[in-house]
C-alpha cells in the first residue's frame, strides 16, 4: 500500500485541503502508468513515507488505524481507490499495489 496524506491540523482550512485532496485522486486515477503517484506523494503528503513515494509496505488490519484498515480491507480492488480516505489523521489517496489473502495453515504447522 501507498498513500499520499493530507493531515488536518489546527488553523488548516479544510475546504482547501479536501479539494487539493480531491485533485491529487483525480490526477493519480488518470495516471495510467503510475509513475505520477510517487511524484505527488514526495511533494505533497504530510506523511514521512512521502520520502519513498507514499509507501507504506505490507499491511495488516492492525497495522493502522481502525477507520484507515476498514477501507483498505472491506475492498477486493488493486489500484487507486475511487474516493479519499478519511482517518484520524486526515485525508488519503491510497494505491492498493497488491494483495496476499494468506492461507490457512495446519495445526501441526502451527
Amino acid at each position: 500500500v501507498r498513500h499520499i496524506l493530507f493531515a488536518v491540523a489546527p488553523g488548516v482550512d479544510v475546504v482547501a485541503l479536501r479539494n487539493r485532496a480531491e485533485q491529487t485522486l483525480l490526477q493519480v486515477r488518470c495516471d495510467k502508468d503510475g509513475r505520477l503517484f510517487p511524484q505527488l506523494a514526495e511533494t505533497l503528503s504530510n506523511c514521512p513515507t512521502g520520502t519513498q513515494g507514499g509507501m507504506l509496505g505490507w499491511l495488516t488490519a492492525g497495522d493502522c488505524a481502525p477507520e484507515f484498515a476498514r477501507e483498505i480491507f472491506g475492498r477486493v480492488e488493486i489500484g487507486v481507490l475511487p474516493r479519499l480516505v478519511h482517518s484520524r489523521h486526515g485525508l488519503h489517496v491510497v494505491e492498493v499495489q497488491e494483495r496476499d489473502a494468506g492461507r490457512q495453515l495446519r495445526f501441526a504447522v502451527v
